[in-house]
């Protein structure tokens, strides 16, 4: 079974709720809150404060 790294980058003080997910080479900003159930796609970049 192979495995692939995932590479994201979440910078100091982001909220992530439960059951989210997070894609690769997606970038989220600081002082971000991402709610429950929400799906950040491949190479998104998140800068709002709430999403």
């Amino acid at each position: 079974m192979l495995y692939r790294k995932k590479r994201y980058r979440i910078n100091d003080y982001v909220f992530i709720g439960d059951n989210c997910h997070i894609g690769n080479n997606a970038f989220i900003s600081s002082s971000v809150k991402i709610w429950n159930n929400k799906r950040i796609e491949n190479n998104d970049k998140i800068t709002q404060c709430n999403l």
